[in-house]
């Protein structure tokens, strides 16, 4: 494999929530070749520092590029406080709806403006974070 593919870019970034009242910290994965003139799909993840760091979820993406089995991608890592995750990810958490809004009205316009994204987007998680990825 050519060696640029083994490494990773992945960004920190940081906004201000009003819904959550609480700065959220995401974690951006831009291809390799990245090119700020070409418009790339987006893979929200919900529990994403855990895609990052458990299932590394770069490195297999980087490969799975490098061997043209899937396009290039950007994906965005949404961190949460395990303290919170029940009321932010369940249809039944007192902050689940503040956590929607937080998704739907911040954070797609904050990743919309800083980075080259197209009009097909992917959100997902597993357990609790699927659930809430199907609520949105």
């Amino acid at each position: 494999m050519d060696q640029k593919y083994l490494k990773r870019t992945i960004k920190k970034e940081s906004l201000m929530s009003k819904h959550l009242n609480a700065e959220k910290k995401v974690l951006v994965y831009l291809p390799p070749d990245f090119d700020e003139n070409t418009k790339y799909p987006a893979l929200f993840l919900h529990d994403g520092d855990d895609y990052f760091s458990f299932g590394r979820i770069a490195t297999q993406a980087n490969q799975l590029i490098y061997e043209q089995k899937i396009e290039p991608v950007i994906m965005v890592a949404i961190p949460v406080d395990k303290s919170l995750r029940a009321a932010e990810y369940s249809p039944l958490g007192e902050r689940n709806n503040l956590h929607i809004q937080f998704v739907t009205e911040e954070l797609l316009s904050f990743i919309q403006e800083r980075y080259p994204i197209n009009e097909n987007l992917v959100i997902g998680g597993s357990s609790l974070g699927a659930t809430v990825s199907l609520h949105i």
